[in-house]
């Protein structure tokens, strides 16, 4: 609420100087909220130039020894890489006990115990010619670091694991895929959980829950792309839908705290890219299960992930669809739309998919347009005109007009656009006050 405070304490003596609040009504207000706290912004301050200084230390370091690498002898090439390793548990365990209060000291100290954890296995791989591979270093890694952000409380730990996860989900090979990439979302996702319960308006848990959703769409996309070909949609479409249907509820809830509408918007988009993937007939014809695929374990995890989202999204379907969240709700619904046309697809009834795709996609965009004009919110009303300009543009592509026809579409609809933006932005708050 720092930003809040600040703006109300901006605005009191304006408000006072036309007569709408009285000096002593203005004082109440300044009681009651308090000055505006400016430690948020000095700690996020101080963890940037913590994390900025750590960051040229250890890279000189490094060169460093880089630099005389090949002049030391095994055991000293051990020493180092289990020293820095040790150091860095030291820190982190001093920043834990004794800083706690700090967040520069935490956060620092937690990256930098990830990245050494990683230093050192690689390290003392390299030096006594232990073997392996990229994928069990990952492994390795990842294990060994999950832990570390309920320990510390760190967000850039949390960070640091999903983007780990992400790296090393595309060097898997997927004759022997593992399964411990789902085993480590779920083990690391309670502390997402936590972060924004815990501290919503932060911007440190905004970016935590956007990482770690990046990281598993990442995952189930891509095992379930290299299993059961069909299974992507379903996965990306129920997951998505789950993701907008979480930060969409309690109703206005978005208003304050950041990590919801700061993840909303996203997985907004990416539902409505793969919507409009949908929409293409193409992509209904093969829709089959290949019994050889389905059978491994990381898809046969994709799918029961799938189902869950889908499940959790129906439910959330019915509650935003009471509270008069139409648009939200219509973005929940299309878990339960994808899993339902892939079973009529799977018995030939595969015409089904497209249309409905389509017109979910023009339902979606008319009723977030609705709502965003109702509401005077513009970037609302701009993201309904999205998905009506994706659904337009989609058409292009697979339908027998002229360029003439198409041409008066685009021109119509883009006038149609420049008009609801005009109309919106006069009857804005500020243009009012401006006009007055």
């Amino acid at each position: 609420m720092r930003r809040e405070v600040a703006w109300l304490h901006a605005e009191l003596p304006d408000l006072v100087e036309r007569g709408i609040l009285t000096p002593e009504a203005a004082a109440a207000l300044r009681r009651h909220y308090g000055t505006p706290d400016r430690s948020a912004a000095a700690s996020w301050g101080q963890l940037l130039l913590a994390s900025f200084g750590a960051l040229l230390v250890g890279g000189g370091i490094i060169l460093i020894l880089a630099h005389n690498w090949d002049q030391l002898g095994r055991p000293a090439r051990a020493a180092i890489a289990i020293g820095v390793l040790v150091a860095a548990q030291a820190l982190t365990a001093f920043a834990v006990v004794r800083r706690s209060a700090s967040i520069a000291w935490t956060e620092a100290t937690s990256g930098f115990l990830v990245a050494s954890v990683g230093a050192a296995i690689a390290l003392v791989g390299q030096t006594y010619h232990v073997g392996g591979s990229f994928e069990g270093l990952m492994q390795a890694w990842l294990w060994l670091v999950v832990a570390i952000p309920y320990i510390t409380g760190s967000s850039l730990a949390s960070m640091l694991m999903w983007a780990l996860l992400f790296v090393r989900i595309f060097n898997i090979s997927w004759h022997d895929a593992p399964a411990d990439p789902w085993l480590l979302a779920a083990a690391g996702l309670p502390f997402v959980v936590a972060k924004v319960r815990r501290d919503p308006r932060s911007w440190a848990a905004a970016l935590t829950a956007i990482t770690a959703a990046i990281s598993i769409f990442t995952v189930g996309t891509v095992f379930a792309s290299h299993g059961w070909r069909e299974l992507w949609a379903v996965f990306d479409v129920s997951f998505l839908a789950a993701v907008v249907g979480a930060a969409a509820w309690p109703p206005d809830r978005d208003a304050v705290e950041q990590w919801r509408r700061r993840l909303l918007v996203p997985a907004w988009l990416g539902l409505i890219a793969v919507g409009t993937i949908l929409t293409f007939d193409d992509m209904w014809r093969t829709v089959t299960i290949d019994e050889p695929t389905y059978t491994r374990v990381p898809v046969v995890e994709a799918a029961v992930v799938a189902v869950a989202c889908a499940a959790f999204a129906t439910i959330m379907t019915v509650r935003l669809a009471r509270a008069g969240r139409f648009p939200a709700a219509a973005a929940s619904a299309a878990a339960i739309l994808v899993v339902l046309l892939h079973v009529f697809s799977m018995f030939d009834i595969q015409v089904a998919g497209w249309i409905a795709f389509n017109v979910w996609l023009l339902a979606f965009g008319v009723l977030t347009v609705v709502d965003g004009v109702r509401s005077s919110a513009l970037g609302t009303a701009n993201l309904g005109l999205l998905t009506l300009a994706a659904l337009i543009a989609a058409r292009f592509f697979d339908t027998d007009l002229s360029f003439l026809a198409r041409g008066l579409v685009f021109v119509a609809f883009g006038i149609g656009c420049l008009a609801v933006n005009v109309w919106m932005m006069r009857r804005s708050p500020r243009s009012e006050e401006s006009t007055a």
